[in-house]
C-alpha cells in the first residue's frame, strides 16, 4: 500500500497484504498473508474479510510477480506507456 496524492489515488491503491510471521528458533515457520484495506479519511487500515475482487485482483498480481517472465513483460509494457504519457505532455 501506497499513500499516493489524492489526485494519483485509484481504488486499488488502497489494497494491500500485511504479512502475519510466525517465527521459531529456525527463523520463520509460517506467513500467513492477510488482505488489507486502508480506510479513510484516516489512515487507518482493516482487515478485508470476505472474499470478493480485492483478493482475487491481489491473487492475479502475485501469480504474474512469481513468474519472471510475465513480470517482465508488464513492466515493459507499463514503461511503453508511462514513456507515451510523458512524450504527450511535452
Amino acid at each position: 500500500m501506497f499513500d499516493f496524492r489524492p489526485k494519483y489515488r485509484k481504488p486499488k491503491t488502497e489494497w494491500g497484504l500485511l504479512a502475519d510471521l510466525m517465527l521459531d528458533g529456525d527463523g520463520v515457520s509460517e506467513l500467513v498473508l492477510r488482505p488489507i484495506e486502508r480506510s479513510r479519511p484516516a489512515p487507518r487500515v482493516r482487515y478485508v474479510r470476505e472474499r470478493d475482487d480485492r483478493i482475487d485482483y491481489l491473487e492475479r498480481g502475485e501469480a504474474v510477480l512469481s513468474d519472471p517472465a510475465s513480470h517482465q513483460a508488464l513492466w515493459q509494457q507499463l514503461a511503453v506507456e508511462r514513456y507515451r504519457d510523458i512524450t504527450k505532455a511535452v
